[in-house]
């Protein structure tokens, strides 16, 4: 895994599973604040979503870092983004050399995340300024602001349906009621010190909320829009995608059963909103 930086970060904190805990803080109002993009194979869309993303997530006036996670891309993502990184301080990338998947490649983010808030953004959905703005005051008064969608602009009919029994088995099978599970989302760094999330595909977005609600965690919900991707084709449309989903949604939980999930203090702090000056 290469990482390629303007200047060196701090030290980032012990995920959970990796021999340690770091120190715990409080959360305050204005902290920085790192967006994870995980891309595979976007060099058509990648230095447009991130400029939008950047001047987007600007209007919240906190220190910024967008943080690419090329996730072992065939193609010159791995370049467009050394190229924005070396234009652009904020933007910093880290590489897989083989396709890990989504759950793997927000592991990665968070490892390297510079700030105590990360929002995770897909490349093909760059978030508008109350978006970003919803999910960074949400983690300020929650561990995890969990975005939703009120729909799936882009969808073919049978890809509708599809997410919807998809997200009432979830319900079920995770045993907490949410009204998005794969979705843009806003953390608490800190919560992944104690909190470990053990899948690599896209279940692993619903592992860390099932986890996070197991541990005593506080989950907040704000609406975040969706829009149709508009250059390429989305992994969602595959077929092997949804039979390697259903077969890692029975894992998960099974494993949810087998596997204890510890307690964890909320860290969010009652009253500090954390929003943007």
């Amino acid at each position: 895994m290469n990482l390629t930086r303007r200047s060196e970060p701090p030290a980032s904190p012990r995920l959970a599973g990796d021999g340690g805990v770091a120190p715990r803080r409080e959360a305050r109002p204005f902290e920085g604040l790192t967006i994870v993009v995980p891309a595979f194979n976007e060099e058509e869309s990648l230095a447009k979503s991130v400029a939008e993303m950047i001047d987007a997530a600007s209007t919240l006036r906190v220190t910024l870092e967008i943080l690419v996670v090329d996730d072992g891309s065939t193609d010159r993502t791995a370049w467009v983004a050394s190229e924005m990184a070396a234009a652009d301080p904020r933007v910093s990338v880290m590489r897989h050399e083989q396709n890990r998947r989504l759950g793997a490649a927000l592991r990665t983010g968070i490892a390297g995340a510079r700030h105590p808030r990360i929002i995770l953004d897909p490349v093909d959905c760059p978030l508008r300024p109350e978006e970003f703005r919803a999910l960074y005051e949400g983690c300020g008064r929650a561990d995890i602001a969990v975005g939703f969608r009120d729909g799936r602009p882009g969808y073919p009919d049978w890809l509708r349906f599809a997410s919807s029994i998809y997200h009432s088995l979830l319900r079920v099978a995770l045993g907490v009621r949410l009204r998005d599970y794969n979705w843009c989302c806003g953390y608490r760094r800190e919560i992944f010190e104690s909190l470990p999330f053990h899948f690599d595909g896209i279940i692993a977005l619903p592992e860390i909320l099932a986890r996070a609600h197991r541990a005593g965690l506080k989950l907040v919900e704000v609406p975040v829009g969706m829009r149709p991707r508009t250059v390429g084709k989305g992994t969602v449309r595959r077929i092997r995608v949804w039979t390697k989903l259903a077969i890692d949604l029975v894992r998960l939980a099974i494993d949810l059963r087998v596997r204890p999930t510890p307690r964890v203090p909320a860290l969010a702090v009652a009253g500090a909103e954390g929003e943007s000056p």
